[in-house]
């Protein structure tokens, strides 16, 4: 991580998109506990299958069908390093939707 991103993902930065709001507010949620921010990661905080499973048919709910992957939760267990996996996954469905209404 660049000293730029370290800057802007400080321990106990709030969320700062619609995305990572919505991951704190599940994380939150499902550990039940406040004490998450942006730089915390699933894993150590005691995600296991189970929780997994849950993000993830929660992420089906709110985003659509497989925006969040199991391999994509595994890559990526920082909630700030999720929420734009999430985001750029969005982005690409957006314009391959775009693309092929062109056709």
């Amino acid at each position: 991580m660049t000293t730029e991103n370290q800057a802007s993902v400080e321990q106990g930065a709030s969320a700062a998109t619609p995305t990572e709001t919505w991951l704190l507010s599940q994380w939150r949620e499902l550990f039940g506990t406040d004490d998450i921010d942006v730089t915390s990661d699933f894993f150590k905080l005691g995600g296991n299958s189970l929780t997994a499973l849950q993000l993830l048919s929660r992420a089906d709910d709110t985003f659509g069908p497989e925006v969040l992957l199991p391999d994509t939760l595994f890559d990526c267990g920082q909630l700030s390093q999720l929420a734009k996996a999430i985001d750029a996954e969005m982005a690409a469905r957006k314009s391959d939707s775009s693309e092929q209404g062109k056709a």
